[in-house]
């Protein structure tokens, strides 16, 4: 029984007796029998003797069990006392995460980045790839060399963009701003903006403060499309430099994220129904229709660029002998990423007329969106043979 062991109503003798840590190492390991006597009774002489005057109340009040059973093993980790690797590797686990972590680590949201998610964050005009990558931002989620030397990782934690002397450490703060190479992206980007690497705002609050300075501009739509993909592209850059050996191309970066800022704000007037000749060229006549179609076609849906855009569609359907059905069907990319998805329930009298029916509706509603150019695929032979 060690003194820190809770088996006092709740309380352990450390905690009766205002012991230290330093004073609980030195005391010995005891049993409870050491504290009775051969009947099973307490032993108050021994009790205050060993425990204390301040200990010997709350002991007396515990009732002695008056069948003498064998004593048992019991796991205080888990609710019936059985051992599990699981409850063993969780405490151990998080003893060690709790003497390193720091309060950046127990609370990955800070209070402004926490409050620019829930009311700014998903209604930016950019596409939803790029608002998670910023709530990955704010949350710290990001693999970076900084949050590898936390958790001991064999990492070489050095920034690979700069190659800087002394080495820097790669943090989000050191990537996306501090970096030589990052202040140069900025300053040549459409932004203009003078990163200081000696700044010492955390990267989250640097990164939130700029959207809200944006909205006081009447394009806050194009400006803040090229803010976020500036940091995009510096995230993707140093994955290319980091798993690619990827040189860094300062000119094929600045290209990229302008491309992309423009289609991206291009993208966002379409969904909003508005015409996009007032102040950006259609991309269908521009080199940024490739980079559109590759990167968002699940924002496209119903514009004219759907019309050129070839998908895939895979569709299933299933049926029971009361002629329930359900059908469901998704859309993908050249690339095969799904970006549209359904399904439904209905009546059918047999699998194959069930069959036909999720691929009728698949198909209806690619056209309904605008597509024209499909490719369907189908588990059903007799689908197959037909066409």
């Amino acid at each position: 029984m060690d003194w820190r062991d809770k088996w006092i109503h709740g309380c352990s003798l450390a905690q009766l007796t205002n012991l230290s840590n330093a004073a609980v190492v030195s005391k010995p390991r005891l049993q409870v029998s050491t504290l009775q006597d051969s009947d099973g009774t307490w032993n108050s002489d021994m009790i205050v003797q060993i425990c204390g005057n301040e200990a010997l109340p709350f002991i007396l009040s515990i009732a002695t069990p008056s069948v003498d059973d064998a004593d048992e093993l019991y796991w205080k980790l888990t609710g019936n006392g059985q051992y599990s690797s699981n409850s063993a590797y969780a405490f151990a686990f998080s003893n060690l995460w709790s003497s390193r972590a720091t309060i950046k680590d127990r609370f990955r949201f800070s209070i402004q980045s926490k409050d620019f998610c829930k009311k700014e964050l998903w209604s930016l005009p950019i596409n939803n790839k790029w608002k998670i990558f910023l709530w990955k931002i704010f949350s710290n989620s990001l693999s970076c060399g900084e949050e590898a030397l936390k958790r001991d990782l064999s990492w070489n934690f050095q920034c690979l963009t700069c190659n800087s002397d002394p080495p820097s450490t790669e943090s989000l703060c050191h990537i996306f701003r501090d970096c030589p190479f990052a202040a140069r992206i900025w300053f040549a980007s459409p932004l203009g903006i003078r990163s200081c690497s000696g700044d010492t705002i955390p990267i989250q609050q640097w990164i939130i403060n700029w959207p809200r300075f944006f909205k006081k501009n009447d394009n806050f739509a194009s400006t803040i499309s090229a803010f976020v993909s500036s940091l995009w592209h510096l995230w993707c850059l140093r994955n290319q430099i980091r798993f690619h050996d990827s040189p860094a191309n300062l000119d094929g970066t600045l290209r990229l994220i302008n491309t992309d800022a423009i289609n991206n704000s291009w993208a966002n007037t379409q969904l909003q129904g508005q015409s996009s000749s007032q102040s950006l060229v259609d991309p269908e006549e521009c080199h940024g229709a490739s980079t559109i179609i590759n990167h968002y076609p699940y924002m496209l849906m119903g514009s004219k660029l759907c019309m050129s855009l070839s998908i895939r569609i895979k569709c299933d359907a299933t049926w029971k002998s009361n002629y329930k059905a359900t059908w469901g069907w998704y859309f993908q990319d050249h690339s095969g990423s799904i970006f549209h998805f359904d399904n439904s329930s209905f009546w059918a009298k047999s699998a194959l007329q069930a069959e036909a029916m999720a691929l009728k509706a698949a198909i209806m509603d690619a056209t309904s969106q605008g597509f024209r150019h499909l490719d369907i695929a189908s588990d059903c032979l007799n689908l197959s043979l037909g066409a």
